[in-house]
């Protein structure tokens, strides 16, 4: 099944089950074909794929979307795969979203893979003690971006 999510500033194309071995791969492989006959239903904004676990197996629809947002399981979205397909993406002039970014380190990873934008819950638990330090967060990115590796901590 392929999802749209559209908000105010594009669409979201999500492969809706991750793929686990090569028949689930191939299954895959026919949704994306599946998408790229279809025209979304407000084409006049931007169409994103949300890669996940096993999209950098020639699963992106590169010609027919606008950008896209690294998803997937956590140990895939933070791994080298998700960063390749981001760096092709911003090689092709699209812009990258990466969601779930709840972290120092995970922001700090999103800023290094070149994401323009990220997207989190964590303000939802406890905003008054986390603004500050998402706020901080964003001034130490902006201060001193990454160059060429990822912090750990």
């Amino acid at each position: 099944m392929i999802a749209y999510t559209i908000t105010r500033d594009a669409i979201q194309v999500s492969l809706c089950c991750r793929p686990r071995h090569p028949l689930q791969r191939l299954r895959n492989t026919h949704r994306v074909d599946a998408l790229a006959a279809q025209d979304p239903p407000t084409r006049h904004v931007p169409a994103a794929f949300a890669a996940q676990d096993g999209s950098e197996a020639g699963l992106v629809p590169w010609d027919d979307i606008e950008g896209g947002k690294l998803a997937g399981s956590t140990d895939w979205k933070v791994g080298p795969a998700a960063q390749q397909l981001a760096q092709e993406a911003l090689q092709r002039g699209l812009r990258v979203h990466m969601g779930r970014v709840n972290s120092r380190r995970r922001l700090r990873i999103a800023e290094a893979f070149g994401c323009a934008t990220c997207d989190g819950t964590y303000l939802t638990y406890g905003p008054d003690l986390n603004l500050p330090r998402l706020l901080a967060w964003l001034a130490e990115v902006h201060q001193a971006p990454s160059l060429f590796s990822v912090p750990t901590d």
